[in-house]
C-alpha cells in the first residue's frame, strides 16, 4: 500500500472485499510487526462519495421514472380540464 510519499508491505490472509481492485483506495486494520510490514486484519475497499450499491441504484432509478411518469400524468389531467 502506498499513501502516496511512502509504500508499505502489506500481510492479509483472507478474502478482499468484492469491490477491492489494484490501485484503488482501502482501509486496513492491523498492527506493524517489527519488521516494517502491515498485518492486517481486516481490509476494507474504499469509494467515492458518489459509490451506490447496485441494488439501491436500481431502486432511485425506479424512483425517478414513476415520479416523472406521475408528473405527465398530471400535466396532461391538468390541460384536459383547462379545455373543457
Amino acid at each position: 500500500m502506498t499513501n502516496a510519499s511512502n509504500d508499505v508491505e502489506v500481510f492479509f490472509e483472507g478474502a478482499l472485499p468484492q469491490l477491492f481492485k489494484e490501485n484503488s483506495s482501502a482501509v486496513c486494520e492491523g498492527t506493524m510487526r517489527p519488521n516494517g510490514i502491515f498485518e492486517a486484519t481486516e481490509v476494507l475497499a474504499k469509494h467515492d462519495e458518489n459509490y451506490m450499491p447496485k441494488e439501491i441504484a436500481e431502486q432511485v432509478m425506479n424512483n425517478k421514472q414513476a415520479a416523472t411518469t406521475t408528473a405527465a400524468t398530471a400535466a396532461v389531467s391538468s390541460s384536459s380540464a383547462v379545455g373543457a
